[in-house]
């Protein structure tokens, strides 16, 4: 049969253990004598264990413990008070009484059991149960992560401290080496290089027990991306003619990386490959092309891991004849060319035809260049340029002009 619910006098009331007392459970027995457990106010700001019993009808029940109360300290010797907290009671089989808390006697926060008959006639049995560590939990962390990518992990903790009386730390190292620092129960760093990282996550709680959980990342090194631009001629020329390139400094997620610098290979596409040493500065390589063609020039960036970035690429078109700016490029060949360049039409409307060895013919309109430069080269690859005027010319294999069989008039 369940327990009946006691009735006593409205606005009736009862003060246990001391003028100020704050109840945290209650339960009924089969009798229908009420329990209920709380905490009082002593002395110096310190808190006691109470447990009191009434009659059905509201009065106090003097048969259990003393004068109807059991109020117990928890204080140790060496101590002059403790705050101690009644939290939760539960009737057991056998007319036993268990009551569960905490207590700081003694320094930190412990559980407290405590456990008597329904008379308390006899002394309640305490049981302490010792501080013990958080326990922490990683998650969210990756066993490999590319370098430069922000890696994000958590921590969670099982503790009976409230999260207010908790200290959390991270520590991270790379390669055994100090690397980031951060508190809460999450962490955000970004690696700035390949190698291992470290992460150990330490909840302290008030009495200086520690839970410390680690894992460890591989952070995995990241190709270079190179790339290659014409200068500002465009990506034309001709044969014996000195032609750059620019490179920009490769791009890399790693700091580290781009701080070191990176080398570069240059295939010109032509069975030529050009080597540019470590740096962290741009380059502007040249090459000369002795045949007419489309060369598919090729450039890698390599990091200080010998990693080489995938190929950039540019065409290079080299013709006989090309206008670069207002500059009538001209190639010859390595032998003494004759080079005729004549025009036709009206003063505002000149067409210019070039011809080399009568092999080559070329037009275009006078306005679009103020100059005409010939580039020769021989079988050592030394090459020269000389201006010429409209007229025809006998050009040596070194450039020069050796007969002027027709100036223009």
């Amino acid at each position: 049969m369940p327990p009946q619910m006691p009735l006593f006098p409205l606005n009736d009331h009862t003060v246990f253990g001391s003028p100020v007392a704050t109840p945290s459970s209650i339960a009924i027995q089969t009798d229908g004598k009420i329990l209920v457990t709380g905490s009082t106010d002593g002395n110096g700001g310190s808190s006691d264990f109470a447990t009191v019993r009434y009659n059905a009808d509201g009065s106090p029940d003097i048969t259990f413990g003393t004068g109807g109360a059991v109020v117990t300290d928890f204080r140790t010797p060496s101590s002059t008070s403790s705050i101690d907290t009644a939290n939760a009671m539960v009737l057991l089989p056998g007319g036993r009484i268990l009551v569960a808390g905490g207590t700081d006697a003694g320094g930190g926060t412990s559980l407290v059991l405590e456990q008597f008959g329904l008379t308390a006639s006899a002394t309640p049995v305490s049981v302490f149960v010792s501080d013990v560590a958080p326990v922490v939990t990683l998650s969210s962390i990756p066993a490999n992560s590319p370098e430069g990518v922000a890696i994000s992990a958590s921590a969670s903790i099982v503790d009976f401290a409230a999260p207010a009386d908790l200290s959390n730390t991270w520590a991270v190292t790379k390669d055994g080496l100090p690397f980031a620092l951060g508190t809460g129960t999450a962490i955000s760093f970004v690696p700035s290089d390949n190698g291992s990282y470290t992460l150990t996550f330490t909840s302290f709680d008030s009495s200086g027990f520690a839970g410390t959980a680690s894992s460890t990342i591989n952070v995995t090194n990241v190709a270079p991306t190179a790339s290659v631009t014409a200068d500002t001629i465009g990506a034309i020329g001709v044969r014996g003619q000195n032609r750059k390139i620019h490179i920009p400094v490769a791009t890399d997620p790693s700091s580290v990386d781009t701080a070191a610098g990176f080398s570069y290979i240059v295939n010109w596409g032509d069975g030529t490959t050009s080597q540019i040493a470590q740096t962290t500065a741009a380059s502007d390589p040249s090459h000369i092309y002795k045949y007419d063609g489309n060369y598919s020039i090729t450039v890698t960036a390599t990091d200080k891991d010998n990693a080489p970035s995938a190929a950039a690429t540019l065409n290079m078109a080299i013709t006989p004849v090309a206008l670069e700016g207002n500059i009538l490029a001209i190639g010859g060949l390595t032998r003494d060319d004759l080079i005729l360049i004549t025009q036709t039409g009206s003063s505002t409307g000149k067409i210019i035809h070039v011809s080399v060895d009568f092999l080559l013919n070329y037009n275009l309109n006078e306005s679009l260049f103020k100059e005409i430069d010939v580039y020769q080269s021989d079988d050592e690859g030394t090459f020269v340029a000389r201006n010429v005027t409209d007229g025809v010319y006998l050009v040596d294999a070194y450039g020069t002009i050796i007969e002027t069989i027709h100036a223009a008039r």
